[in-house]
């Protein structure tokens, strides 16, 4: 299963139904993307501003403000759709959550898209995924860097408040998910080794003069013993 989630990742050049590889575990093989197509530089631009937005009580404004934009697969290629849904999705979480009312509805030019996007992703319904505030909302300082995720060495890719405490709070979640990355193939051969040895097990349960062998032998002979005494009272 892991094998074929690989290659299937690999063979669509995206990795849009789950991050999955030995290296990163389940985190992006590829840093997110730091732009979407121009034709959505509207949201890359309110998007970078959102901090500001935010501090300003301006979201909604600025949201209202969008125009509708189509994220068929013409305008929106598969590669874009995760930083699409963490943009779309974190933008209009501020736009509820910036004032102490919520708002009566949500835009509906952002509404549409965001359940285009989530229908292409293959999600039940428009949602703030693990995926769209953690796995996939951060870059990288340096690039070069070593040890490269850590959290001195990661911004979010969308923050909303945009202060540290946001910023060491959720990307600590992320050098975690980098350090245990190992685990995965780790698990793997384990459960392999695991499988071996049931099987070798059961097969040493079977074999002649094993404690597991004779107990199997006594029990074999007890039902056919059991089955002539049900005959012969059939014939008496």
């Amino acid at each position: 299963a892991f094998e074929n989630a690989v290659l299937f990742n690999q063979k669509h050049g995206h990795e849009n139904l789950g991050f999955v590889s030995a290296q990163w575990g389940f985190l992006p093989v590829k840093p997110p993307l730091l732009a979407l197509p121009d034709y959505f530089k509207a949201w890359d631009v309110i998007a970078a501003d959102l901090p500001s937005l935010f501090r300003t009580l301006q979201v909604r404004h600025a949201v209202d403000a969008l125009p509708y934009l189509n994220v068929d697969e013409h305008h929106l290629p598969a590669e874009y759709l995760l930083r699409a849904s963490s943009l779309v999705s974190i933008l209009l979480h501020a736009y509820v959550r910036v004032e102490a009312s919520a708002p009566a509805t949500l835009p509906s030019h952002l509404m549409q898209a965001w359940e285009g996007i989530s229908q292409r992703l293959d999600r039940p319904a428009p949602i703030l995924s693990y995926i769209d505030l953690i796995l996939y909302n951060w870059k990288l300082r340096d690039p070069q860097a070593s040890p490269l995720m850590l959290v001195e060495n990661l911004d979010l890719l969308f923050p909303t408040v945009g202060n540290e405490e946001e910023r060491v709070f959720y990307l600590t979640q992320l050098e975690i998910a980098a350090a245990c990355a190992p685990l995965m193939l780790a698990v793997i051969h384990a459960q392999e080794a695991a499988s071996r040895e049931a099987i070798r097990c059961a097969i040493r349960s079977r074999a002649p003069g094993s404690p597991r062998g004779e107990a199997a032998d006594w029990a074999r002979r007890s039902r056919r013993a059991a089955r002539r005494g049900r005959r012969r009272s059939a014939r008496g």
